[in-house]
């Protein structure tokens, strides 16, 4: 069964459309709407772009010519805000099911699978070297320590008795390991970064409770208290409003492009939005990181809540509490095309009011 994207599951329960408008749509559509009346403005669709005709309408920008403005603005808002959810899709990677959709993504997945592949031996060859280091510090070998004698005997040598070389290797180890934090499992791999992102977070999040966020995050939308959802709105207005940024920038550099394409070096001028739209997306990967911090912290701090709702006991240990939650997974999945998806029993508490622990 698709599973649908986990910040669209989250803010169709969650999400305030008047407050999400105005904050993610409103500065995006403005910005779209100046360039393209600079364009204009400039004479660029029939001549080089002129500097002084640019100069001079902004000089004697009247009333109504401010009002022309909001009311642009307004409607590129209006037409670009239901169009949020398939951008974030099409950024993400899911870009359909023709050949060639499928086709880009084989290649695009193939090659982060090898990035990925290259991250995981440089961090092996730096702890390789590292390893030798601390066999040189010790002299003798460490391979019978056990997993924490050898993680406090390496941490007392990086505080102490390291060189240089030594502390390198160590930050190198700790670089690799936070861009492989970025890639999910070779099987789920994404054919983009932000994508990628946002399913090795995905699979990490509620994962040593048993819990799927993809399934349950709607669930805790409703249940959670109002200051964790809005911390959560918070951080998804983030990347809400750099992926739009992205979105529109991409959509000046379009605009652009034609506009300048015969006036020599004005066609460097499409660079500008274009690069403001890998600016944005790199700000976006960032966002898809602390929107998925939250979200993990909502998990954490409110699936007993959940558990509540849901008429469950509360587990006594987690060993218990992953157990269980296999089958509440299957449960809440509920996908009646799956002729294997197995009959699922759950024992629920005695009734209790809700507002009780």
């Amino acid at each position: 069964m698709t599973t649908p994207s986990l910040p669209d599951a989250t803010l169709g329960v969650a999400g305030k459309i008047g407050r999400n408008f105005s904050v993610v749509t409103v500065a995006p559509s403005l910005y779209l709407t100046l360039w393209v009346y600079a364009l204009y403005a400039s004479d660029a669709w029939t001549h080089e772009p002129g500097l002084g005709k640019l100069r001079d309408a902004f000089a004697n920008w009247s009333l109504a010519g401010a009002a022309w403005l909001v009311l642009a603005t307004v409607l590129v808002g209006l037409f670009i805000h239901p169009l949020q959810f398939p951008t974030v899709q099409l950024l993400e990677g899911y870009w359909g099911s023709s050949r060639l959709a499928r086709g880009a993504v084989k290649l695009r997945a193939a090659h982060y699978r090898a990035k990925a592949k290259k991250i995981e031996n440089l961090q092996e060859e730096h702890e390789d070297s590292l390893q030798e280091k601390l066999e040189g510090h010790l002299g003798e070998t460490v391979a019978g320590l056990s997993t924490d004698q050898w993680r406090r005997e390496m941490a007392k040598y990086l505080d102490s008795e390291a060189d240089e070389e030594a502390l390198s290797h160590a930050l190198a180890v700790d670089t690799y390991e936070k861009a492989k934090e970025r890639y999910p499992a070779r099987a789920r791999m994404m054919p983009t970064r932000l994508g990628n992102t946002l399913r090795a977070a995905e699979d990490r999040a509620g994962s040593q409770y048993g819990l799927d966020v993809t399934i349950v995050a709607p669930h805790l939308a409703l249940v959670a208290p109002e200051k964790h959802v809005a911390y959560v709105q918070d951080t998804r207005e983030q990347l809400d409003l750099a992926v739009r940024l992205c979105s529109v920038s991409l959509l000046a550099t379009v605009i652009t492009v034609p506009a300048v394409l015969t006036d020599g070096l004005w066609l460097l001028l499409a660079l500008v939005p274009y690069a403001l739209a890998y600016v944005a997306y790199r700000a976006a990967i960032s966002a898809a990181d602390e929107f998925m911090t939250a979200v993990s912290t909502i998990v954490d701090l409110d699936r007993f809540a959940l558990y509540r709702h849901l008429g469950l006991r509360r587990p006594q240990t987690t060993h218990l509490e992953r157990r269980r939650n296999e089958k509440l997974m299957l449960l809440l999945k509920n996908d009646p095309t799956d002729p294997d998806e197995p009959e699922v029993s759950l024992t629920y508490a005695p009734e209790e009011p809700l507002d009780q622990a």
